[in-house]
């Protein structure tokens, strides 16, 4: 059966990269991953994964897209044997075609949670973690790292947006006491699962104090992408002013800030204000009023009544 498996899945893989015609190369894609889905991927993987990852440069932009979905459904039901695959996610996260790399971001903040989550359970449960798991959150820290500096220097608007919601998701896993669980983002659809009190006990390979630390860069980097809104796209500014305050439209908002230490809430507060304030007065200075006005909207019905000195960073309509 194995042996019936590898030639069948041979052949799909070998016309998927060399057949001319994108209907062939997309439908035998999609029968070999049928395959390896239902094979025995200690036997195969090895010598079959190759022919998956050549398939990163392919000059179809489809191709590539569908190999992405592939990858995730792959890791996401045989993490043990994915490693190969993830080269995939970090090539493909900068893909000229923006469709392809706003997919290898979905995918791989998926599978980042799921990777997240099998370390937490595995040594809470068996008390040791696996060496090829240890592997694959090596890969994911090097995706997370590519992925911030998506939000920070991509020019395509859409792979943007989904890296800034990705520094979302980081914040909300990462602080402490949060109550994130259950309300997961458009990405971030495994996140609901981990809890960094979990750690609390001490972990082989997971870092608390690191953790929370890279939740913290990612909430600054999220407020200083804020403070230069002339650099942005519109709907950019708009996804960063959701993501550090008003949150989904299930009603959970403040998440990311609320998640912050007290220690540090009110400075960061304070911080929003004034990098707000700094936004409506550049729309201002663009004459985009509405903009400057939604802003001040934002600014006095979710930031304000949140600090605690109401005189030192008050802002007054008549002053926008």
């Amino acid at each position: 059966m194995a042996a019936s498996q590898r030639e069948q899945a041979l052949s799909l893989l070998a016309a998927a990269n060399n057949h001319g015609d994108l209907a062939v190369k997309l439908s035998s894609l999609k029968q070999a991953k049928d395959i390896l889905l239902s094979a025995d991927l200690s036997l195969l993987s090895d010598e079959l994964f190759p022919y998956l990852v050549e398939l990163q440069s392919c000059h179809e932009a489809l191709v590539r897209k569908t190999l992405v979905e592939v990858v995730e459904e792959i890791s996401l039901k045989a993490m043990e044997y994915s490693q190969l695959l993830m080269q995939v996610l970090l090539t493909l996260l900068t893909d000229p075609d923006s469709v392809v790399a706003r997919q290898a971001i979905v995918a791989g903040t998926h599978i980042f949670c799921e990777v997240l989550d099998a370390l937490a359970f595995q040594f809470h449960r068996h008390g040791i973690v696996e060496r090829w798991l240890e592997e694959i959150w090596s890969w994911m820290i090097r995706f997370k790292d590519s992925v911030f500096q998506v939000a920070l220097e991509a020019r395509s608007v859409g792979p943007r947006l989904l890296a800034i919601k990705f520094l979302e998701t980081c914040v909300l896993l990462f602080m402490p006491d949060n109550d994130s669980r259950g309300h997961a983002t458009e990405v971030a659809r495994s996140a609901q699962m981990f809890n960094i009190s979990w750690l609390s006990g001490g972990h082989p390979v997971l870092d608390s104090i690191a953790l929370q630390s890279e939740a913290n860069r990612s909430l600054f980097i999220l407020f200083d992408l804020l403070r230069s809104p002339s650099l942005l796209p519109g709907s950019i500014t708009i996804s960063i002013i959701n993501s550090n305050v008003q949150g989904q439209s299930d009603g959970h908002g403040m998440e990311l800030l609320m998640s912050a230490p007290a220690s540090s809430r009110q400075f960061l507060i304070a911080y929003l204000l004034r990098g707000f304030g700094s936004i409506a007065m550049q729309f201002i200075s663009f004459k985009l009023f509405s903009h400057s006005f939604a802003v001040y909207t934002y600014i006095h019905t979710y930031i304000q009544p949140l600090y605690c000195d109401k005189t030192s960073c008050k802002f007054n309509l008549i002053n926008l």
